[in-house]
């Protein structure tokens, strides 16, 4: 979740003034360590986009997941509801209006 954040807030995190239509990149990846990423100071690793990504946009240093369950996280990040609210909680069994 925490590349999830990188990429959905980059356009909203800068005070850039910005010519042109905003873009937003929603990239997901599923039980991804900060410290496996060289854009969190991994020197061994081998992620150049999402490197290029945090690059490019806004990394941040914390984030954090509404739920520890891959499809009620996502349904609060596309809805903007926490998992009470939008009524996913777990994976597989629940699906999104």
């Amino acid at each position: 979740m925490l590349v999830i954040a990188l990429a959905a807030a980059a356009p909203f995190g800068c005070a850039r003034e910005r010519s042109g239509p905003s873009r937003v990149v929603v990239v997901t990846i599923d039980t991804l360590r900060a410290d496996h990423l060289g854009s969190y100071g991994n020197a061994h690793a081998r992620t150049p986009v999402l490197d290029g990504l945090a690059r490019e946009g806004v990394r941040f240093d914390a984030a954090f997941s509404p739920a520890p369950l891959t499809l009620p996280a996502h349904a609060t990040l596309l809805t903007g509801l926490d998992p009470d609210r939008h009524g996913v909680r777990h994976n597989g069994v629940f699906t999104l209006a």
